[in-house]
């Protein structure tokens, strides 16, 4: 009997061993399950916007690189001022420093551009045809709205998946950048969409929002004849920039020229 005893001892020990080891990885499933699965949070559009300005820093020495710069101290300064004056009026741009830099605009095209990081190039030909101090701030103002609505970002992107969905790969360096296909040609669809922020922008910050308009028919009349500009693309914008301003309360005294500019005026001829 002690035998059959200590058998039976043995055998139960062994069946609370294997009730044990069950619970434990019931427990342990159990818990796994009841683990709240919280999703991926979306990023907000000042996380985006840092985003963008960290994944561009090899496109933005590129292109400093690609345009022929003009420097002017008090002129880089009085622009730059503008800008900060803008970019302060959104909640995506505040907080990144800004600047502009003036260009030589060898293709003649009255052509501005922007990269992520509020880095805003100005086409020398825009900023000497420019009348009033309001039509610089929507020469930039035009360029935040592009930059706000991530269209250089989202263009590039779709650039690289091309590419390595047909194994080809895609360096910077050899990404076309201002041809008809390049990286800053944008679709007609953008630019009108960039119209909205760009009036807002300038309308927060106290200036003519009709110098927007101002400044696209003096763009179309100077790109008349040329084959790289669709002529309806300003009609365009010239609507929906039109539409815009007629959706908003019109400002008492906007800034349509200043002291600062005149003063200014002789300095940017001769740039």
């Amino acid at each position: 009997m002690p035998f059959k005893h200590q058998r039976f001892q043995k055998r139960f020990q062994l069946t609370e061993l294997k009730n044990a080891i069950v619970m434990t990885m019931v427990f342990t499933l159990f818990g796994c399950s009841a683990t709240e699965i919280r999703p991926a949070q979306t990023p907000s559009p000042q996380e985006e916007f840092q985003g963008d300005i960290s994944s561009v820093q090899n496109l933005t020495e590129r292109v400093n690189l690609a345009l022929k710069l003009k420097t002017d101290t008090e002129i880089n300064v009085f622009l730059r001022d503008i800008a900060v004056k803008l970019s302060t009026q959104s909640a995506v741009l505040t907080g990144v420093p800004v600047g502009v830099l003036v260009f030589e605009d060898k293709s003649r095209l009255y052509r501005n551009l922007a990269v992520p990081g509020n880095r805003v190039y100005l086409s020398k030909l825009n900023l000497k045809a420019a009348e009033f101090e309001s039509e610089l701030a929507a020469n930039i103002s035009f360029e935040l709205g592009l930059l706000i609505n991530r269209v250089l970002i989202k263009r590039e992107t779709v650039k690289i998946r091309t590419a390595e969905s047909n194994s080809e790969g895609l360096s910077l360096a050899k990404t076309d950048l201002f041809g008809p296909a390049g990286l800053f040609s944008f679709s007609d669809a953008d630019y009108v969409a960039a119209v909205a922020p760009a009036i807002q922008l300038l309308q927060s910050a106290q200036y003519d929002t009709r110098a927007l308009v101002s400044w696209f028919e003096k763009v179309e009349t100077k790109n008349k004849g040329h084959d790289a500009i669709d002529q309806s693309t300003f009609e365009k914008l010239k609507i929906r920039a039109r539409e815009e301003i007629a959706l908003r309360v019109p400002i008492r005294n906007p800034i349509m020229k200043s002291e600062r500019f005149q003063q200014l005026k002789k300095r940017i001829e001769k740039l």
